[in-house]
């Protein structure tokens, strides 16, 4: 993404919406200056008029329906939407994934190329 301070690359994002999500490790956000780089990025994606939805390990290991819910309502939040039916599948699977269903099944399957 274009800002006023430079280029910046996202691990993931929805352009249309401005919705970004990047994943912070511990590996790589160890040293002092990459902390300083870090917050670099995210301030002139905001500035960008960018959501960065933050992430980290324990989201995705121990609570993905926390941070799958945290990426659906910025991205509502942005002006996303889905027909009820739609939506209605797709927050049926965050659930499961709160239950520790986290099969990669059809169900999520079916989810991910409509996000």
């Amino acid at each position: 993404m274009h800002t006023a301070r430079g280029l910046f690359h996202a691990d993931l994002g929805r352009p249309p919406y401005r919705v970004a999500v990047e994943y912070d490790s511990a590996e790589h956000h160890s040293a002092r200056h990459e902390r300083a780089r870090a917050r670099l990025r995210y301030a002139a994606r905001t500035e960008a008029g960018w959501l960065v939805v933050s992430i980290g390990v324990y989201d995705l290991c121990a609570h993905p329906a926390g941070f799958l819910s945290r990426v659906l309502a910025a991205l509502a939040d942005r002006g996303w939407s889905a027909p009820p039916e739609r939506a209605a599948d797709i927050w049926r699977a965050v659930r499961r994934f709160g239950r520790g269903r986290h099969g990669w099944g059809e169900g999520a399957a079916a989810v991910a190329p409509g996000v």
